[in-house]
């Protein structure tokens, strides 16, 4: 079901910024066939690994290797001259039980506590809610004390609710396409069993049906170039999320998430670690036929994560 209230609040809040913004370098203006990659690489206790060079990169599309053409290294924090990060942060309130409420509003705030000063957020509850985007601290905290979880109020079963919810995912992430950062976040602190749901990937044929919703917001996030992390607020209290994450809808985006753990604080540094340090990589599509096609991205140093996104389309 399309949540047309969400989608209208999020283009308002766009339209409202995006003019009134400092234009942003574009990392690439060459021609419409080239895939643009963000790519972060981080070591064994999840640090950023600076000083890569093109060469330490090796990328597949469709299991064949393709030529790195255009490589940037990761820009300065964004409290420097570098382009700000546009971070969408959106509140669970369709699977979220009153009493942890407060976690929700807690660690959405030390989000907002982390912003630079050219970073751009948005906040928005995920049923029903009116973004809020702007760089004002302050304006960002009113709208998080304003969340109100709204559990029981669903008439869905919890699976159309995760098909709801990528569905809105998807719409989402097409809506910040237009967002003029180089870097765009999608921070959910919500239910990982329903905002990031544990599927094989889209491309192994030995997994069950995943569904119209899970492709459609695997294919808009890719053609965003957006990551999506998830923080689930229940914590050691049980209800939450456990699983293989490297499957899960979050990791295909390039993105992560957290579970059955209250280090929350480490969670939200860690997005924004990975928000303000990553690699650009470019190729040329060997093929550009609007399908989706798995990429592949490989890093030449031992013991190294990388997260970048599975597809592109």
């Amino acid at each position: 079901m399309r949540n047309t209230a969400l989608l209208a609040g999020l283009t308002l809040a766009l339209s409202g910024w995006t003019s009134a913004a400092p234009q942003q370098p574009k990392p690439f203006t060459t021609a419409t066939n080239l895939v643009v990659v963000p790519v972060v690489v981080v070591d064994r206790k999840g640090q950023t690994i600076p000083n890569l060079t093109a060469a330490d990169f090796q990328v597949t599309e469709d299991g064949k290797p393709v030529a790195i053409e255009t490589f940037i290294p990761p820009v300065a924090d964004a409290s420097g001259p570098a382009d700000g990060r546009f971070i969408v942060l959106v509140l669970d309130n369709l699977r979220t039980p009153a009493e942890i409420a407060f976690r929700v509003r807690d660690i959405a705030k030390r989000f907002v506590d982390r912003m630079g000063p050219l970073d751009v957020m948005t906040v928005i509850s995920i049923n029903k809610g009116q973004a809020v985007s702007t760089t004002d601290k302050a304006a960002l905290k009113a709208a998080i004390d304003r969340f109100q979880p709204g559990i029981g109020e669903s008439i869905r079963s919890f699976d159309q609710d995760a098909q709801h919810i990528l569905t809105t995912i998807g719409e989402l992430s097409a809506q910040m396409q237009k967002a003029p950062q180089r870097r765009k976040v999608m921070a959910i602190i919500g239910n990982a069993a329903a905002f990031n749901p544990q599927r094989v990937s889209p491309f192994d044929d030995r997994g069950p049906d995943l569904g119209v919703e899970w492709l459609a917001a695997i294919r808009e996030a890719a053609r965003s170039n957006i990551s999506v992390y998830t923080i689930d607020p229940h914590g050691m209290t049980g209800g939450g999320y456990s699983g293989d994450y490297s499957t899960s809808f979050s990791a295909e985006t390039g993105g992560w998430a957290w579970a059955n753990t209250n280090n929350y604080a480490a969670a939200v540094e860690q997005i924004w670690r990975e928000a303000g340090s990553y690699y650009v990589l470019g190729y040329t599509a060997p093929i550009n036929d609007q399908k989706l096609h798995p990429i592949d991205v490989k890093v030449n140093v031992r013991g190294a994560t990388v997260r970048a996104r599975r597809a592109r389309s």
